[in-house]
């Protein structure tokens, strides 16, 4: 093997510079042979041990690595901080279409500035600004920093970012291939200026805190976000709207405060005590045909069946459920009825439905008894004889769409009875 194919498979993965050393040896390295290895140099990430040294070597040399694709960075301001060049020389690369930047200030926002990079995906996280400074400079929207790549850009995730607002529109840029948006650590949705720069997007995740009932238990959500979700839906008409996404991963609470306006096919979403209000208004509009959901412990789990009734679900074919339960020391005594009640009502709330597949997860967590007190837990029997073949077979039967079911339980973190039941029911092709 050549000196020439050995760089060439040295450099067929990620190349890792956590150091000055990694650096200041790896630099020699590629200069030789002509400097004919550097066009072998796809994706590099680039540690934070560094120092002035490795990045005035990296100022000299980067001109070369025009093959570049993947640029990662650990902290992106400590080492653009090192050398006032280095920012200009990342920018001027010409071939960089994937970039992780974490995290960002004024020296990555510099780099983003000059830079005209032909980018596919991006992801940022602003997490070490100060909490005080996280939607303060214009400059920090990913919509405004990042337009010279507005035309290749398909996916973005982006981590305590500032809002977009009415001061912004004239900076930022529409964004026509972007097709994957992620959007975590805002405030709260602002649905309409997302589709507007974003207007072609397909899978749509986002988590704010308004919907994550982070700073209060809301029990009146309808109340407390009533207005938000008018005033979302009022920007959307007047601003222009998402007419069609094809996934979605948020909270029932966001979901209701952004007022999507589209159905979704396939959506993930959790249900929570502070979102049952408003779950049925985000199945309204929803009408997913693949329903992912996770099902908070502060949801009595008797209260799941009576949301899979919901005319939103009409069309629903794929079933996702996760169901965390708590079991106090007095309910102990009446659990075991309670939940073969509710696999019964959960069947029930299915025959209607065109439902094809479902997987249900149950996790199931119990205040022990005090060993002084000799009582035997007859829970732990209970689910340590559970026949689960039984229930998923009884499933299939009894719901005349079901092919395909999957049960899985857990009791105190440990597998229950025979674990994980899988049922696929043979289908009359004639």
């Amino acid at each position: 093997m050549s000196y020439l194919d050995c760089a060439k498979f040295l450099m067929a993965e990620t190349v890792h510079l956590r150091s000055t050393a990694h650096v200041t040896s790896f630099i020699p390295f590629m200069c030789a042979d002509n400097l004919r290895r550097w066009r072998y140099l796809w994706s590099l990430h680039l540690g934070s041990d560094l120092d002035a040294r490795a990045t005035q070597v990296l100022v000299k040399h980067l001109h070369h690595a025009t093959s570049l694709e993947l640029l990662c960075f650990k902290d992106s301001e400590i080492t653009l901080a090192l050398d006032p060049a280095l920012p200009s020389a990342f920018a001027a690369l010409p071939n960089i279409s994937h970039i992780t930047a974490q995290p960002a200030g004024e020296h990555t926002w510099r780099m983003f500035e000059a830079m005209h990079w032909p980018l596919k995906t991006a992801e940022l996280l602003w997490s070490s600004v100060p909490f005080e400074f996280l939607w303060q400079g214009r400059v920090t929207n990913p919509a405004v920093l990042l337009k010279n790549s507005r035309e290749t850009l398909q996916r973005l995730k982006s981590l305590f970012w500032k809002d977009l607002d009415d001061a912004l529109t004239e900076e930022a840029a529409v964004y026509p291939a972007l097709v994957s948006l992620s959007i975590r650590g805002v405030p709260s949705p602002h649905t309409a200026d997302w589709a507007l720069f974003y207007p072609n997007v397909k899978s749509l995740d986002f988590h704010t805190f308004s919907g994550s009932g982070l700073f209060s238990k809301i029990r009146d959500a309808a109340s407390e976000f009533g207005a938000t979700r008018q005033h979302s839906l009022a920007q959307q008409q007047d601003r222009g709207a998402w007419a069609h996404l094809e996934e979605v991963d948020a909270s029932s609470m966001d979901l209701y405060i952004s007022g999507l306006p589209c159905q979704i096919p396939r959506l993930r979403t959790t249900l929570s005590n502070s979102s049952l209000q408003v779950f049925p208004i985000v199945l309204e509009y929803a009408r997913p045909h693949s329903l992912d959901l996770d099902v908070s412990s502060d949801v009595h789990f008797m209260q799941v069946p009576d949301q899979l009734s919901h005319p939103g679900l009409k069309e629903l074919r794929c079933l996702k459920v996760h169901v965390d339960s708590h079991v106090s020391l007095l309910r102990t005594f009446s659990f075991q009825a309670e939940f073969e009640e509710f696999l019964d009502d959960f069947t029930n709330a299915l025959k209607p439905r065109i439902v094809d597949a479902l997987h249900l997860q149950i996790a199931v967590t119990h205040q022990q008894f005090p060993p002084s007190l000799e009582i035997p837990d007859d829970l732990a029997i209970f689910f340590s004889n559970l026949h689960l073949d039984d229930v998923a077979r009884r499933m299939t039967e009894e719901v005349a769409s079901l092919k395909h079911v999957t049960l899985q339980f857990k009791w105190d973190g440990q597998p229950a009875g025979e674990a994980c039941a899988v049922i696929s029911k043979d289908v009359d092709t004639d």
